[in-house]
């Protein structure tokens, strides 16, 4: 990953210093899982050659979601090769012969080779193949469930992180592939459902480091996901779905259990419960193009459970036929929102549903994309950074990175963007603001969705000092960073004052 520079003034000790305070009071790693199995198959190898073993185990009826198996044999190398398979009580669920000794079966998808689906309690098999045996060698095979509510559950398509290194990520948290409305072209020239690694292919082409594919309302990409992800070891897949409702369109990360989408549906989910599943699960909830179909318009909603809203969405761009300043409905419904008090980080994304041009002002991946500070690649990282708030937007990017840095300086703390403040009546807010990659760019600062100064700037970079006078209230305050020709290209997330009294 390019690396960004950064401007001595920022005090970039300090801020390090924050960052591993911040990180360290926050579970933003892969979540180890528990070393103690749930069930253990161990034996001696006394069959012959050419031999098979069922070992039967136990899945408990107790919203099991995912099963873990890892094996260790002795003998390997030395004269000894086992097989694996497995089947639960419904039939067969996969064979990986000697290729694969840890795999893992999920309700929305498998490790390649085996099929997930639905974990049904009862009696299921491993099976052990013995294709060439030294006839005294133990095996020992290690079982882990995991139940849909169990604490720090990570349902990733990859155990690790891509790149573990601190840092500004960019990202496309919303687009399309042929499991929903997303299309491409075929060889031979006709409109066809995009595969899914056409379009991992075209958002690495674009430079991002993570994205989300959030086909509506399914959960049948997983699958193909889990087998991709160790392809793309440069491109980190974020678990997403588009919640697609009558009352508006929300985005789910981080989650790979189904969601029923059917509001009002008898049986179904209200959407309330939704958001307390995701929140169980450790998911993101974000608000899509608020905008267009109609707006967001749900009739009950526990705002407090979403974490972010589309502030610029391609989609919308695509709609008002490229005219950016009639697409930014997005920020209007996050400025009514937080001069609500309620906290929403303000991201962008594509939408993109085609990797061809359909019409003029048609929406690209990698159109409109989050920034976002993190400790390191991770989907966990990335979803905890969005939750932060320490992200910005960049409208219509190219392929060098751009930078956007805001910190506040009140009373002696210091905080940057997402973070948070205690000011009284008459005290001065201190700001900072450090731009990249906007050349003579014009600075508009915002306070309570208020333009209070517009500035124009010389150079790359700048850094502006600014005091804001304090009401004592609660109060939010950000930037917008337009290019020299007036048009907006970056959008900062705010730092909140007074929002805990």
């Amino acid at each position: 990953m390019k690396k960004l520079r950064r401007i001595s003034l920022m005090r970039i000790d300090l801020r390090t210093l924050l960052f591993i305070v911040l990180w360290q009071c926050t579970a933003l790693g892969v979540f180890a899982q528990s070393e103690k199995p749930d069930v253990v198959l161990k034996g001696v190898l006394t069959e012959e050659a050419g031999a098979y073993l069922e070992l039967p185990f136990q899945v408990p009826d107790n919203d099991i979601v995912e099963i873990n198996f890892k094996v260790q044999y002795t003998g390997k190398g030395q004269g000894t090769i086992l097989d694996f398979g497995l089947s639960d009580p419904m039939g067969f669920k996969g064979w990986s012969g000697s290729n694969k000794s840890d795999f893992t079966i999920r309700e929305t998808g498998a490790t390649p080779s085996y099929s997930g689906g639905k974990i049904v309690p009862g009696t299921w098999y491993f099976w052990l193949g013995v294709p060439e045996s030294r006839g005294y060698d133990t095996y020992s095979i290690s079982i882990h469930f995991k139940k849909r509510n169990e604490a720090h559950q990570e349902f990733a398509f990859g155990d690790n992180p891509l790149i573990e290194e601190a840092g500004w990520y960019r990202g496309d948290l919303h687009m399309h592939s042929g499991h929903s409305d997303g299309t491409t072209l075929s060889k031979k020239g006709k409109r066809i459902p995009s595969p899914v690694h056409k379009v991992l292919e075209t958002a690495r082409t674009q430079g991002l480091d993570f994205i989300a594919l959030t086909d509506h309302n399914t959960v049948s990409h997983f699958a193909i996901l889990d087998e991709l992800q160790p392809y793309f070891d440069d491109l980190l897949i974020i678990a997403g779905r588009e919640q697609t409702m009558p009352f508006g369109h929300a985005n789910i990360l981080g989650t790979r259990s189904f969601m029923d989408f059917r509001e009002g549906f008898p049986g179904a989910l209200t959407f309330n419960e939704v958001l307390e599943h995701v929140k169980e699960e450790h998911g993101l909830v974000i608000i899509n193009h608020p905008g267009i179909y109609g707006g967001w318009r749900p009739k009950e909603a526990n705002m407090a459970l979403i974490n972010a809203i589309e502030v610029v969405s391609g989609n919308t761009i695509a709609r008002k036929e490229g005219n950016i300043e009639e697409a930014l409905s997005g920020i209007e419904y996050w400025t009514k929102f937080l001069n609500q008090g309620i906290r929403l980080t303000g991201v962008g994304t594509s939408d993109a549903h085609h990797l061809i041009k359909i019409k003029t002002h048609d929406q690209y991946i990698g159109q409109v994309r989050t920034y976002v500070y993190t400790k390191r690649l991770s989907q966990a990282a990335i979803l905890e950074g969005i939750r932060s708030g320490n992200t910005f937007v960049e409208i219509e990017g190219g392929s060098e990175r751009r930078l956007l840095e805001m910190m506040g300086d009140l009373n002696g703390k210091h905080v940057f963007m997402g973070g948070d403040l205690t000011g009284k009546t008459g005290e001065q807010l201190d700001l900072k603001v450090n731009v990249q990659g906007v050349e003579d760019a014009i600075v508009e600062l915002i306070v309570d969705g208020e333009t209070v100064s517009r500035k124009k700037t010389k150079g790359d970079y700048l850094q502006e000092y600014k005091s804001v006078p304090l009401t004592g209230m609660r109060q939010w305050v950000r930037v917008n960073i337009r290019n020299k020709e007036g048009t907006l290209v970056l959008v900062g997330n705010p730092i909140y004052i007074n929002w805990d009294n």
